[in-house]
């Protein structure tokens, strides 16, 4: 089976960008996540587009302060994204980690089957 890189999404929330790639296989033409070229991640229970590669600034849709409960993190969100091409969700958080006075923001995304798909 061979996968073909159909779209790569850009998130971005406070600064931060992620970028995450889907391909999709041969076989069904179904959609697989993936965080590097060389690594696919899981299926997503969704078909792709079947247009030519192209990139995608996911559209945020929801951003929610969670309450702080641990000490070491701060401005912790979580974020929903909207997927136009295939009219589709992704998931995520942000927050920054304060290790020993230096501050790390991250931003982690994960893409959602569709329900009754």
């Amino acid at each position: 089976m061979d996968y073909i890189k159909e779209v790569t999404y850009v998130f971005e929330f406070n600064g931060l960008t992620s970028k995450r790639a889907n391909f999709v296989d041969d076989l069904e033409n179904r959609r697989h996540t993936s965080v590097s070229p060389m690594t696919l991640g899981s299926h997503l229970n969704y078909k792709g587009t079947g247009l030519p590669y192209q990139e995608i600034v996911a559209e945020l849709i929801s951003s929610t302060p969670i309450p702080q409960d641990q000490t070491h993190l701060y401005n912790h969100t979580r974020l929903a994204f909207y997927l136009p091409d295939v009219d589709a969700y992704a998931v995520g958080e942000y927050f920054e980690e304060d290790e020993g006075g230096d501050i790390y923001p991250n931003l982690s995304i994960m893409f959602i089957d569709k329900l009754n798909a």
